[in-house]
């Protein structure tokens, strides 16, 4: 099935198809999927509420409502259909404001639906829209009452009037850096390397040579240094730098990203391994992301924007038990037969 990510597929969705990856990821969303939003009900299994600032919070309803937490699985798009995966983050400058320690960058995944993928998993996706479009019908009075409008976490991919929304938006909830210091002892001394910060404005040429002279200072952290918990200092991005901004104390924060070998994925690594074309699993906010099936997408990867500026809740660190045990690599045997009756007869 051709999708929006394009007509011009390459050859890894064909493969997915072709030995079994989808339906290996079937059988596991099977597993789980009282933890799947596709197969969640609002209000009944969930609500919200409006903070402070006027935001929607969503909590799991129940003896003991938390915050909501449900997964859900997709393909990433590009930044032309809203991913955002860049060192700026959500941050849109105007006037001569920059990026400081107090500032909130956040990213943005945007999810399509499976090239090529399986009648299963291809309605399986779309569940999760119905689910996502329940909210939205539901908490559209509220708005207008309220006068505010939330975050849409739906959009369409397709820029004429009246077209249905298809693409799921997530906005990664933790913040890209983060003035605490909670690493362990003993990689305190590896995790931040120190780099001087540039102070005086200068030509172009001269900060890009300035910046290319403190990126080949920096020695990546490995192994052990790589760890939940660990910050590390943003000029570790590769578009890390420039005018905009202004750090002092704040270090780029490691989410808990996981690749398909189960290893942490660095943020410097997301525009690498989180491109267009990967398939991944994540709950709603995005606390935790591991990724199912790589892209062979040709990748850009993006340099620090010098010269002037152009103006234009806390959770369980705990992953759901669905990341822990997900497993759609090949079987050792026989590839697993699953069928769309049995998936909704577990529904029922």
């Amino acid at each position: 099935m051709a999708s929006v990510a394009g007509n011009q597929l390459p050859t890894c969705y064909k493969t997915r198809c072709q030995d079994g990856t989808y339906d290996r990821i079937m059988a596991q969303l099977s597993k789980s999927l009282d933890q799947m939003l596709a197969l969640k009900d609002y209000p009944a299994d969930f609500a919200h509420t409006t903070n402070r600032k006027g935001h929607y919070e969503y909590y799991s309803t129940g003896d003991n409502p938390s915050e909501f937490s449900a997964l859900i699985i997709g393909q990433v798009m590009v930044s032309e259909w809203g991913t955002d995966l860049y060192a700026k983050g959500n941050f849109r400058p105007y006037d001569d404001n920059k990026i400081t320690d107090d500032t909130a960058v956040q990213n943005t995944l945007v999810l399509c639906v499976p090239s090529q993928a399986t009648t299963d998993l291809t309605e399986f996706y779309y569940d999760q829209i119905g689910t996502l479009n329940d909210i939205r019908m539901m908490d559209e009075k509220e708005e207008e009452i309220a006068n505010f409008r939330v975050t849409e976490w739906i959009r369409p991919s397709s820029m004429e009037p009246g077209k249905p929304s298809d693409l799921i938006i997530v906005t990664i909830a933790d913040p890209k850096y983060t003035t605490h210091t909670n690493l362990p002892i003993k990689a305190a001394a590896t995790a931040t390397p120190k780099v001087e910060h540039i102070k005086k404005k200068r030509t172009a040429n001269a900060e890009a040579e300035k910046m290319q002279d403190v990126q080949q200072e920096l020695t990546k952290p490995t192994g052990d240094d790589i760890r939940i918990g660990a910050n590390y200092d943003p000029h570790l991005l590769p578009d890390y730098g420039g005018d905009l901004f202004d750090h002092q104390k704040a270090r780029l924060h490691q989410h808990d990203f996981r690749g398909v070998d189960g290893m942490l994925i660095p943020p410097w690594d997301w525009f690498t391994t989180l491109w267009r074309g990967t398939l991944v699993l994540l709950n709603v906010q995005a606390h935790n992301l591991c990724v199912l099936s790589e892209s062979n997408e040709f990748c850009i990867i993006p340099r620090p924007t010098l010269g002037p500026i152009i103006c234009a809740s806390t959770h369980s660190s705990n992953p759901p038990a669905a990341f822990t045990e997900f497993d759609a690599s090949p079987p050792k045997k026989a590839k697993a037969d699953v069928t769309k009756e049995k998936v909704k007869a577990k529904t029922d």
